[in-house]
């Protein structure tokens, strides 16, 4: 499609990696989701583009986590070691892939006391 500007679902944040799907809406922008994305449904399929990604063109996306953890002092300390170690900024974390993501989450949940982190 020609001439046709492309925008990520603030809903679902789609980073380099997962798996996804575009739709087209009434003013011609392409919307690409996560494959998973609650939304999805709501479009009709007959305005779902396939998207793919461009590997020559890797750029960070926002990625919004939702951490779940003992209530104790020195918690907060532990988690944001973790993203000052990584060279995280906290408040607007970024990742360029999947890749990147996981390797954050995966630093998360060997913290003691984190029961679970989620990925919005």
């Amino acid at each position: 499609i020609d001439n046709i500007l492309i925008k990520y679902a603030d809903c679902c944040n789609p980073i380099h990696g997962d798996k996804i799907v575009g739709f087209v809406t009434m003013g011609r922008v392409i919307i690409v989701h996560r494959a998973d994305c609650i939304k999805v449904k709501n479009y009709s399929e007959d305005r779902k583009v396939d998207v793919s990604w461009n590997n020559k063109i890797v750029n960070p996306r926002p990625v919004y986590l939702k951490v779940s953890c003992d209530n104790k002092p020195g918690m907060v300390n532990k988690l944001t070691k973790v993203f000052s170690d990584m060279k995280i900024n906290l408040m607007a974390i970024t990742a360029v892939g999947i890749k990147e993501l996981e390797k954050i989450i995966h630093k998360i949940e060997r913290i003691s006391g984190v029961y679970e982190v989620l990925r919005r």
